[in-house]
């Protein structure tokens, strides 16, 4: 029954996500066909295609719970702000770093050596780190303004370039904890199929890591064929960047109900995991709440969407 269920909730978010495409395509070669009158027939074409195939109810869901988990943090950023530093953008990557150490810490301490199945946590460890670097990486100009000199072009795609390499190396890292679970599998003679709460939530973070490959690289194609032209479309795949957060969310997910079900319940471990919690709460103040420096101010990208 939970294979089943997993292949049609699969199903249901593949077929999504090709309806989603398909708008956002059709959006394009409008545009590029008629020009700034695009946008109105397009919107036009979208409503009746959109009771037809429920394209906006996926859109709808997403904007939904984007403003509750802001809601969420706007919260509980007035009571945390008052212990810890939320708004130095070194302690977030110091907190990331200390996450990611402690983490390893506690694998290796559990594991007692560098087994088989000790690189899967390690390595999606390592996914996780990047990726909070990558979600941080619009709102935080430390690692800007440490790259930002051997770097080329405007600021603007400097940005967009770190943010893409950020997270393709973590994708890559996600794709070697995935490799390292399955031959500890294998080896144990073990099904391969998700059947605990760990393994589904992080199939659904693979899932969604899969999508916001695919998609990251065609906006950055689209944007490219857009300067080319030198036509504005507008913003490209919005979605983007409101679904990289939600996989960022079940990555981290993922990690704590990972550890829960790997390491022994101790003191030190439940700092462990508090640690995580409290490296995906700043991460996600900096993505969701921080605004985006100013160009004027800063030199910086603007606080507009990229």
């Amino acid at each position: 029954r939970r294979v089943v269920w997993a292949l049609q909730a699969l199903h249901s978010a593949l077929l999504a996500f090709e309806r989603a495409l398909h708008a956002t395509q059709y959006r394009f070669k409008i545009q590029r066909r008629f020009g700034h009158s695009g946008p109105a027939l397009y919107s036009a074409n979208f409503r009746s295609m959109s009771e037809a195939e429920d394209v906006p109810r996926a859109m709808r869901l997403l904007d939904n719970y984007t403003l509750q988990r802001k809601a969420l943090l706007q919260r509980a950023y007035v009571v945390v702000s008052k212990y810890v530093l939320l708004s130095d953008n070194i302690w977030a990557h110091a907190q990331t770093l200390l996450c990611g150490v402690l983490v390893m810490i506690s694998v290796l301490g559990q594991a007692r050596g560098l087994k088989l199945f000790a690189f899967h946590p390690i390595f999606m460890n390592f996914m996780v780190m990047l990726m909070t670097e990558g979600v941080i990486v619009y709102r935080n100009e430390f690692l800007f303004n440490m790259l930002h000199s051997i770097m080329a072009f405007d600021a603007k795609t400097k940005f967009r370039n770190l943010h893409t390499g950020i997270q393709v190396c973590s994708a890559a890292a996600a794709a070697l904890g995935v490799i390292f679970i399955m031959a500890n599998k294998l080896k144990f003679g073990k099904s391969l199929w998700p059947t605990s709460v760990h393994s589904l939530i992080g199939s659904f973070a693979l899932l969604l890591i899969c999508i916001q490959v695919f998609v990251g690289f065609r906006k950055r194609r689209m944007m490219a064929l857009n300067e080319q032209m030198q036509s504005d479309i507008g913003p490209v795949y919005r979605w983007h960047g409101k679904l990289g957060l939600v996989a960022y969310d079940f990555c981290v997910l993922a990690l704590v109900t990972g550890m829960l079900s790997y390491v022994n319940w101790s003191f030190a471990n439940f700092l462990v995991i508090f640690s995580s919690l409290l490296t995906w709460f700043i991460a996600m103040t900096h993505a969701v709440l921080k605004t985006r420096p100013s160009e004027e101010n800063q030199g910086l990208v603007s606080g507009s969407d990229v």
